[in-house]
């Protein structure tokens, strides 16, 4: 659900380009034109990728490579090696918050996933806690998993639960003979789950994996929900839920 790295990425449009361009440039040239804009040398890099592709119709090439810090990926017009885009993506171990601006560590992070979650440590079978930079808000990343669900959270920089979500790990189908439920049995059953009534609320049905199932969209206490559940028995597969736009 969540981009786990920290991504520097600018695109420039091709827009106005003229026909005549200067001599094209080669394999190599791309090569020196992408780690002269990086800053680096041929020495401080691993092995260089560099692949002929096409971008808005323009012949390009695209150079990768990485160093300690993370991956560099750049794509330079092949007319004239001007640069169309470029990506430095930093590995997560490179990324981790400034004590000073930061509420919870990874600890206190992990321990507000489970608690949202309502499920014990001891259950916990895997778990990830990354820490993620963003330009908006800075938050935790929480995946863990028990026997039953696979949990996924956004914990604040202040140890508040931004996002959330759980999949059941099993899916199964119906048994044969079940019938659907009616929509007023599953808005019930939504509001039990979510513990008590719901502001706006949408229910359609669908098919996921060939299991027909509702899916279900409601507002509450300033938070968005999307759920998945068996259209048969009422099996919540998926429970999604984050803050409402401008409440984050």
């Amino acid at each position: 659900m969540i981009n786990k790295k920290l991504v520097l990425i600018v695109s420039v449009a091709l827009l106005s380009l003229s026909l005549s361009f200067a001599a094209s440039i080669n394999a190599p040239d791309a090569e020196r034109i992408a780690l002269d804009h990086a800053g680096l040398l041929v020495d401080d890099v691993g092995k260089i990728q560099i692949k002929s592709d096409k971008k808005a119709g323009y012949d390009v090439y695209k150079v990768e490579f990485r160093t300690a810090e993370g991956k560099y990926e750049y794509e330079v017009l092949a007319a004239d090696g001007r640069i169309v885009s470029y990506e430095f993506d930093m590995d997560d171990d490179k990324i981790a918050p400034s004590p000073s601006s930061v509420a919870v560590d990874r600890n206190s992070a992990f321990r507000a996933a489970l608690q949202a979650a309502g499920v014990d440590e001891k259950d916990v079978v895997s778990k990830k806690v990354e820490y993620e930079r963003e330009v908006f808000g800075s938050h935790y990343d929480v995946e863990f998993s028990d026997g039953t669900y696979k949990w996924d959270f956004k914990i604040g920089e202040d140890g508040s639960v931004l996002e959330g979500e759980y999949e059941l790990k099993r899916k199964g189908l119906p048994a044969p003979g079940t019938s659907l439920l009616d929509q007023s049995m599953v808005q019930s059953m939504v509001e039990r789950l979510l513990g008590g009534p719901l502001g706006d609320i949408s229910i359609r049905t669908d098919y996921d994996d060939g299991r027909r199932i509702f899916k279900v969209y409601a507002v509450k206490d300033g938070f968005i929900y999307q759920a998945e559940l068996n259209a048969y028995d009422g099996t919540v597969y998926s429970l999604e839920w984050k803050k409402q736009l401008g409440l984050r």
